[in-house]
């Protein structure tokens, strides 16, 4: 009894860390190919801003969110 919930526990953690990875990756992959896309439509001075305020604006909405729980 103990070794099945043992091994269904790891089961449940592997499965975890997999899905955890494979969201990582695609995301990764996503905002590579987003990131090239914008660099080719708007130049790499506007690129380098967006990816320098983007990343500013979501912390700041993520903070205000938190605040506000």
């Amino acid at each position: 009894m103990c070794s099945r919930v043992f091994i269904l526990g790891t089961i449940g953690k592997v499965k975890s860390t997999v899905m955890q990875w494979l969201g990582k990756v695609s995301g990764f992959i996503v905002g590579t190919l987003i990131i090239f896309w914008l660099w080719r439509e708007l130049g790499a001075l506007s690129t380098i801003i967006i990816c320098i305020a983007v990343p500013a604006i979501t912390r700041t909405v993520m903070a205000k969110r938190s605040g506000l729980k």
